[in-house]
């Protein structure tokens, strides 16, 4: 697990618990789940790239995103309500 905060809102990356994304990692932005990824490295690509399919953060090239995997916090935020960060 890891999230990272932005001026947009925080990021976070959860082992998915679906059967069918079995292995799986869960990308979401505070209560909005973006997408279900093989490689939590591949997450990361897509928030810095601005290829998460949430315009808010895909249209402001100007909030960067962490380069890699080591930058964002490792755990979950410290406001983690009912399964998503507040």
């Amino acid at each position: 697990m890891w999230h990272l905060k932005t001026r947009l809102g925080t990021f976070w990356i959860i082992p998915a618990d679906e059967p069918e994304a079995a292995g799986g990692y869960v990308v979401g932005l505070d209560n909005d789940t973006l997408g279900i990824y093989t490689d939590p490295n591949l997450a990361v690509g897509d928030v810095q790239q601005y290829r998460t399919g949430l315009l808010a953060w895909d249209e402001r090239p100007g909030v960067r995103g962490a380069p890699d995997l080591t930058a964002w916090q490792p755990g979950l935020p410290e406001k983690w309500a009912e399964g998503v960060p507040a």
